[in-house]
């Protein structure tokens, strides 16, 4: 899967994706992603443009102390919802997904 590609070219494995944005609120989306990369997902917040403009304000003004701290903030301050992978309850979604894929590569 992708997930698998990006894990070779970072050169370590990626457990955990995070979505923001109005995807985030998409529930299905959000658990499919989850399944098929079999990856963690947090999702949230849906407003994550504003509140980074929002959080490096803080930050150069001196409000908040580094990107690590907002981070922080932010996780305690918005809903961020957590999905882990349901092979079991998507396993039909997965073996379409794996036709797919075998359809792509030919």
């Amino acid at each position: 899967n992708e997930i698998s590609k990006l894990d070779d070219i970072m050169g370590y494995h990626i457990d955990t994706l995070n979505i923001v944005g109005g995807g985030s609120n998409v529930a299905l989306m959000n658990q499919l992603t989850s399944t098929i990369a079999n990856v963690d997902v947090y999702a949230g917040p849906s407003e994550a443009t504003a509140i980074g403009n929002i959080l490096v304000q803080m930050i150069t003004a001196g409000d908040v102390l580094n990107v690590y701290l907002g981070r922080r903030i932010i996780s305690d301050s918005f809903d961020i919802k957590h999905y882990t992978p349901e092979q079991d309850k998507y396993a039909g979604v997965l073996a379409e997904y794996q036709q797919f894929l075998n359809k792509e590569r030919g």
